[in-house]
């Protein structure tokens, strides 16, 4: 067993045992309990059984609430309060209690005494209330109050506590003592004062006391704790109403009701209290001769003479006479044995007993008047291994067993010897344990040491690879910012090449464009050169010839005029190839006739006059061959024509109504526009619109033949594309087709359309 300390409480002639460092676990419990709405109840359960007390022995100390946990371990105290509250079976206790089987046993004659007073005590035995349960000591000290003062003390006239329950009950009664109150609980309606001073002036009219508080409903609401204190100050010192409560717990919001209770109830057990001349002590906390110490020390006069709310019990004089042993008495002694008996036969102190030892203490101390075969059955040890100590003692307080048949003198010796032996055995175990305790501080100590080794190499270790990573994060770093540089240097150049290389595709577009003006130019010009040379070489024949023959040479110039303004008509309503290589025949023919003209005016510079007749003959040749093919020229032309004019529309012609050359591009007796909707050239832009606003100009977008602009940059096989561009011969948009033939871009079609060709290409 641990150490104990004994805590007298004089003038009450008993001794509670308590175990040492029971005031950490009070300093504990109080801390726990601060601030809650138990803490509350708790002081309010410790006051009401300190005014009991007190009201038995004056000279009882008060119980605090840090004590309330432990002061009811050895049952003393217990006995003493059912003693003070009017409890008629009581029971006797052992004044003097060395170990727990002797507070147990208190215990039990507590909860025996409670059970014969028709107290329900549910779910609460010995073993709680000596290991100090906070929760069950408040349940079985509100099962008291509940029992004794309200169901049994308490005048609640004509609303019954076993009927309505305590809450309603007391409730009732108060509204019809302070019916001009309108009371509805017992919470709220009490926090400012005025229910409570009504009720004070309501008791003391009972006493037939004069009124205490002047007009209570008239009391200020905003001076609740005023009104609160100066009403329990009345309360007790003139009605004998203990203070349970304080003005601040009362007016608080989460006021225990349980407290509110077992306050409010002390006005329906009061009674009317008697003026006494020894020191004694308020119903309450605090002893009257120390109030009167304090207000002497600060120079006032008390307020009333001390007045009790229970007498101490008279005592009489002369020497004591021991009285006889009650019943209870006897029983409380017959327990005591019957528990120093289990103890004498548990050797291990374990608070159960083995068949073993059982059949070890029979042997050396038999008992009389029954077997031991009999005292196995009745204590259940033919069917159990083992038995507890309340079966054990049941067999006895039932009369199955008689404790007088058993030696007590050696039995005593006997539990006494298993006693030290615990004791002993406890002892050697402490030591043990301690030993133990020692080895494992030693081992955790050296744990801990390894433990800062490894921490110490662990921190080492980390703050290596910390600086690796670091050093790996700086060169990682620097690569990143060497390829970031690089690939910046690398992103400018590649955007310096796209620059020059659209640069260049600009300037060779450009230069394109430009050759092929120039290249148009060249070919006006050489048109013109060889209109003026023929004109030239028409001015010379006519010199030599007769007026006829400049006649017929104009004629036949005239004729060779109208022959080439239809062949070029009939070359428009061609493709652009057929065109072409129509433009470049006469031009070679021209050029041909030219040269033979120029070579034969050299000739005739050379020769001499004498070949002038020769010269001129081939001159008339020359010039009877030209008038030959543009005769011919002239009448193809207007076979042409006239074919065209008998040909049906466009759309209605069979795919092979005329010989095509170069690829087949699906445009056959249609009409196609090709442009680029992602170029990013204003030119180009520009020039599809002008085109397109050219064909609309002349309608030739209604045409059925007419198929709406064609992208090439959407939906299209690169393949087309390119055979497009190929027969196209340029990769400019925007791209006329007729009749499968490029007839050109937009300077070609305006440059037609200026000069009146475009309208009779389009009349294919």
């Amino acid at each position: 067993a641990s150490p104990q300390q004994q805590h007298t409480m004089s003038g009450q002639g008993y001794t509670m045992q308590q175990p040492a460092g029971t005031n950490k676990k009070r300093a504990s419990l109080e801390g726990k309990h601060r601030g809650a709405t138990g803490e509350v109840q708790t002081e309010v359960f410790a006051k009401w059984v300190s005014m009991y007390l007190q009201g038995r022995d004056p000279k009882a100390e008060d119980i605090l609430p840090s004590e309330i946990n432990d002061c009811f371990r050895s049952g003393i105290v217990l006995t003493d309060l059912l003693h003070a509250v009017g409890s008629k079976k009581p029971g006797k206790v052992k004044k003097e209690c060395k170990m727990k089987i002797h507070e147990i046993n208190n215990l039990n004659i507590v909860f025996n005494s409670l059970a014969k007073e028709g107290v329900k005590v549910v779910n609460i035995g010995p073993e709680d209330i000596w290991d100090g349960n906070p929760k069950i000591i408040l349940g079985l000290l509100w099962t008291i109050i509940y029992h004794f003062q309200i169901l049994n003390g308490a005048n609640f006239g004509e609303f019954d506590p076993k009927a309505l329950g305590a809450r309603v009950a007391l409730l009732k009664w108060i509204q019809s003592r302070i019916p001009e109150m309108n009371v509805t609980n017992l919470g709220g309606d009490w926090r400012d004062g005025r229910c409570l001073s009504a009720l004070v002036n309501c008791i003391a009219s009972d006493f037939k006391m004069p009124e205490q508080i002047a007009n209570p409903m008239d009391l200020p609401k905003d001076k609740a704790i005023g009104n609160l204190d100066n009403a329990m100050e009345i309360a007790a010192n003139t009605l004998g109403i203990g203070r349970l409560l304080t003005p601040e717990q009362v007016a608080d919001d989460g006021l225990d009701e349980k407290a509110m209770i077992t306050y409010l109830s002390l006005y329906a057990v009061a009674k009317k209290p008697k003026k006494s001349k020894t020191v004694g002590k308020k119903a309450g906390w605090g002893s009257t001769a120390a109030r009167k110490k304090k207000e002497k020390a600060a120079g006032k006069t008390s307020i009333a003479d001390p007045v009790v709310f229970f007498e101490a019990p008279a005592v009489s004089a002369g020497p004591p006479v021991a009285p006889e042993p009650t019943a209870e008495e006897k029983e409380a002694e017959m327990l005591g044995n019957v528990n120093d008996l289990f103890d004498a036969m548990d050797v291990d102190s374990n608070g159960r007993l083995k068949k073993l030892e059982v059949i070890e203490f029979l042997r050396e101390f038999k008992p009389l008047g029954t077997t031991t075969a009999n005292i196995y059955t009745i204590l259940g040890l033919d069917k159990l291994s083992e038995i507890d100590r309340p079966t054990f003692v049941k067999a006895f307080t039932e009369g199955k067993l008689d404790i007088n048949n058993f030696d007590l003198r050696g039995l005593r010796r006997r539990a006494q010897q298993n006693r030290d032996a615990a004791l002993a055995a406890a002892a050697k175990a402490a030591a043990d344990e301690e030993k133990e305790n020692a080895a494992e501080e030693r081992r955790a100590l050296r744990r801990k040491e390894e433990a800062a080794v490894a921490a110490i190499a662990f921190r080492e270790a980390e703050e290596r690879r910390a600086a690796e990573e670091a050093d790996a994060d700086r060169l990682r770093q620097e690569r990143r910012a060497k390829e970031a540089a690089e690939l910046a240097a690398k992103e400018e150049e590649d955007a310096k090449q796209a620059a020059a290389t659209a640069r260049a595709r600009q300037e060779a577009a450009q230069q394109r464009e430009e050759e092929e003006a120039a290249r148009k130019a060249a070919a006006q010009q050489k048109a013109a050169d060889d209109a003026a040379r023929q004109k030239e070489a028409a001015d010379k024949a006519a010199t030599v010839k007769a007026a006829e023959m400049a006649l017929k040479q104009k004629a036949a110039a005239d004729r060779a005029a109208k022959e080439k303004a239809a062949s070029d008509q009939q070359e428009a309503d061609k493709a652009a190839k057929v065109k072409a290589a129509q433009d470049k025949a006469a031009a070679d023919l021209a050029l041909k006739q030219q040269r033979a003209a120029d070579d034969k005016a050299a000739a005739d510079q050379r020769l001499a006059a004498d070949k002038a007749a020769k010269d001129q003959a081939a001159a008339d040749n020359a010039a009877a061959e030209q008038a030959a093919a543009a005769a011919a020229a002239s009448a193809a032309a207007a076979a042409a024509a006239s074919s065209a004019s008998s040909l049906p529309p466009p759309l209605e012609r069979a795919a092979d109504w005329r010989v095509y050359q170069g690829v087949d591009l699906g445009g056959r007796c249609r009409i196609k526009v090709f442009f680029s909707t992602t170029t990013s050239s204003q030119k180009i832009r520009g020039d599809t619109e002008k085109l397109k606003t050219l064909l609309e100009k002349h309608n030739y977008h209604k045409r059925p033949d007419f198929e709406q602009f064609i992208p090439v940059d959407i939906e299209m096989e690169k393949s087309f594309r390119d055979k497009m561009f190929a027969k196209a011969g340029t990769r400019i948009t925007p791209m006329l087709f007729v009749d499968d033939e490029y007839i050109g871009g937009w300077e070609e079609v305006a440059e037609l359309d200026e000069a009146g060709q475009f309208e009779r290409i389009m009349e294919y």
